[in-house]
């Protein structure tokens, strides 16, 4: 019985352990927006619509719903179904087992579709999501203005802005010949609201009012696209006339069932950029939502902490800009989409972007770049230089990965006394930020390969492939052909040549870190044995790092501090607390070197220690390390900066002992 006891003991102990070890997985279930680029594209046939990625279409609208997991194990299996439809639903998913999946609603109600996943840990437990179809409403019962909707009448906060921006007049000021003849049927579809020529797709939308009412587009040839078009087809053609412009329905989706009513996604607010994609990605002159794709904006390094969220989720920048702050702040991952830099429903701001206002960074500054204010409000030093070098080291010393602004204003990092210099493209260089990375791409449209890799919403200035976005550049640098043919005016890192300011940059960096802890090392030891000037010399190093411009947006700030901290006294370090046995004078490492070497030493006692460098007719170059020191064993830099190639003499004297090495500088 004893036995019979201990094995049941044993198995229930092997399978709780067995659930800890490996837990089911947890299944994941979201909306895909699809753009028109993505359905040309596309191989596998799943992408043959558009779709906008809310959980609320209208009916005959295309839904893509994705799988995935929370476990670290790969997903195998997928097991799709209704767990309800409406009552006179025939739709049906276009697959069961498929990490992607569609369907069409085809009557007005809430499909409730589930989804498990399995994983080597087993199969997760269901989870429902509700989409729900409705038809649009557009303006309805408000006359005599079809620029407002229906939402006006409990969203007026939101309605009364949205109504001075471009949306709210796209189809009007284009249906009166603003765009000219280039305006054609191809345009309506995403100037108006609900609009879906599918022919399952009969929700209320501008294209099923326009079929009803006998409405067709009249072009300039016919007497149409010009002054009073708009006002006659309100006239001629009202129920058409009301999905006219892009209205809250477009990016928030139907409103039938709505009435107030939120549950089962009957009304949506999403960030996501599948509601912008589908008209501002269609593969040819409109791109940016795939611009976006290529940026980093669009997968930003998932912080799902409070001190994080400011900049790493889009809602949590929204309420950095709210003044909600810390532990007040969503920290739910979003990524930084066009809704997080523009305002869809506020056109105060050139561009609708959230902010233009100058931004205060942490030591104080202000700053004011006018639309590359935005920008700032991210890309700045989180710290005060001041303060943060007499803190505590950890592994966040420095500006924290973002001192972009910091560096085009010129300021927060350490001169060592010198006045800061004056950043050019902060004064030249209109809005900032946006002047530089969001120049007009280069790229040919009509290359698949290339698709504005550079410039635009990319943000970046140098693609993957190596494309440059140059342009912004020539007018101030005509003669360089690249980033790395804009040439420094001098040799700044004492290597013998006059190089380009990204190779210059590279160079002082390179000697910055060879010349503080562990010395002759290519990184920085950044713990608190520092002393105060080299926390400074450290700061510097990782402020310049971290700017990731390597010179571009302030290059004379970035000399200026690198060549500054480089002129300090940045002392010794002493490695071992132990007594060694005998004086010593190590071979300098490297050796020959080009300008940057280091040296070790030991002590056997307490002792007056002197150490220089000398040239071969023995005038004295350097004097490295001087005074009384105790026993121990040490490493020091050489920094022959500006010194001429040639073998030097590096001389120890420590009581009566007393060595030479050989130094052969090479440029």
């Amino acid at each position: 019985m004893n036995r019979i006891g201990t094995a049941l003991l044993t198995s229930a102990l092997v399978a709780m352990m067995s659930v800890a070890a490996f837990a089911l997985p947890t299944a994941i279930m979201e909306t895909k927006g699809v753009s028109p680029r993505d359905v040309t594209i596309d191989t596998t046939d799943i992408y043959t619509k558009p779709a906008t990625g809310l959980p609320n279409v209208g009916v005959g609208e295309w839904v893509y719903l994705e799988a995935s997991s929370d476990d670290t194990l790969e997903v195998t299996g997928w097991s799709w179904s209704f767990a309800a439809r409406p009552n006179g639903s025939a739709a049906e998913l276009n697959a069961t087992d498929a990490p992607i999946v569609k369907f069409a609603p085809d009557v007005v109600g809430t499909f409730r579709v589930s989804l498990q996943v399995t994983t080597g840990n087993g199969q997760s437990e269901a989870v429902v999501m509700a989409i729900n179809a409705a038809n649009y409403v557009g303006v309805g019962g408000i006359t005599g203005d079809a620029t407002r909707g229906q939402c006006s009448m409990c969203h007026e906060d939101y309605s009364v802005p949205w109504a001075e921006t471009k949306h709210a007049s796209a189809w009007a000021r284009k249906y009166d010949g603003e765009a000219g003849s280039h305006f054609g049927p191809n345009c309506v579809s995403c100037h108006v609201t609900g609009y879906n020529a599918d022919q399952g797709a009969v929700n209320g939308g501008f294209d099923d009012r326009a079929r009803d009412e006998n409405w067709v587009f009249i072009d300039s040839a016919n007497g149409g696209l010009r002054e009073g078009s708009w006002e006659a087809m309100k006239e001629n053609f009202p129920q058409t006339a009301n999905m006219g412009n892009i209205q809250c329905e477009s990016c928030h989706g139907p409103g039938s069932a709505h009435n107030a009513n939120v549950a089962d996604n009957k009304m949506v607010s999403s960030m996501a950029v599948g509601s912008c994609a589908k008209c501002h990605d269609s593969g040819t002159h409109h791109f940016r939502p795939y611009q976006w794709y290529l940026s980093k904006h669009s997968s930003p390094v998932e912080e799902e902490r409070t001190g994080c969220a400011d900049c790493h989720s889009g809602v949590g920048f929204l309420d950095q800009l709210a003044g909600i702050h810390d532990t007040l702040s969503r920290i739910e991952y979003v990524p930084i989409t066009c809704a997080t830099c523009h305002d869809p429903h506020d056109a105060t701001n050139e561009h609708q972007v959230r902010t233009v206002a100058p931004y205060t960074l942490a030591n104080g500054v202000e700053v004011n770049t006018d639309n590359g204010n935005l920008c700032l409000n991210c890309h700045h030093s989180r710290s005060n230089a001041d303060t943060a070098i007499v803190k505590s080291i950890t592994n966040r010393f420095g500006p924290h990965h973002g001192p972009q602004g910091d560096m085009l204003a010129g300021t927060n990092a350490f001169t060592f006394g010198g006045e800061p210099v004056r950043n050019m493209h902060l004064m030249a260089v209109e809005n900032g930020c946006v002047g530089c990375h969001m120049a007009p791409s280069p790229a040919d449209p009509n290359d698949p390969d290339s698709y504005w890799k550079v410039g635009d919403h990319t943000f970046a200035m140098k693609s993957e492939e190596g494309a440059e976005n140059y342009g912004a550049c020539v007018s101030c640098h005509p003669g360089a052909s690249s980033y790395e043919t804009i040439m420094a005016d001098e040799d700044w890192d004492g290597d013998g040549t006059t190089e380009g300011v990204k190779d210059e940059v590279a160079g002082l960096l390179d000697n910055l870190a060879r010349a503080l802890p562990p010395y002759g090392e290519p990184t920085v030891t950044l713990n608190n044995n520092l002393t105060p000037i080299q926390r400074q010399a450290a700061w510097n190093w990782v402020f310049v790092n971290e700017d990731k411009s390597s010179g571009m947006h302030n290059a004379a700030f970035t000399r200026q501090i690198l060549q500054g901290a480089l002129s300090q006294d940045l002392g010794v370090s002493k490695t071992d607390e132990s007594i060694p046995a005998t004086f010593s004078l190590s071979s300098p490492y490297p050796n020959p070197f080009n300008p940057m070497s280091a040296f070790s030493y030991t002590l056997a006692k307490d002792v007056d220690v002197s150490i220089k460098v000398y040239d071969m007719a023995g005038r004295e170059i350097a004097s490295l390390v001087s005074g009384n020191q105790k026993a121990g064993s040490y490493k020091a830099p050489i920094n022959m900066m500006g010194k001429p190639s040639g073998i030097y003499l590096l001389k120890m004297e420590a009581g009566s002992f007393t060595a030479s090495q050989k130094l052969a500088l090479v440029k």
